[in-house]
């Protein structure tokens, strides 16, 4: 009687062990499925194209907004307080 309860008790065990294997292996799969599908959401429908230096001068929208950065970016670091002195 006891050798048959003990198996029982080990079948019911090894029964809920499979069942919560199988549940976790397709929670798996479900977040790898989202994870593709997130990786394909982000494309955006910008293009990348190399142009030439005389391209790049034609435009004088951006020619005069890069200029602008490069010297905010000077003036920042000749602004940096490691360059002071006291």
């Amino acid at each position: 009687m006891k050798k048959r309860k003990c198996k029982q008790y080990f079948k019911l065990v090894m029964l809920l062990f499979g069942v919560a294997f199988v549940l976790s292996s397709c929670q798996k799969e479900d977040d790898l499925i989202q994870i593709e599908q997130n990786k394909n959401s982000n494309q955006t429908d910008f293009k990348i194209s190399k142009i030439d230096k005389s391209k790049l001068a034609e435009n004088t929208t951006l020619t005069r907004k890069l200029t602008k950065l490069s010297s905010n970016l000077r003036n920042k670091k000749s602004n940096n307080s490691q360059n002071k002195t006291l």
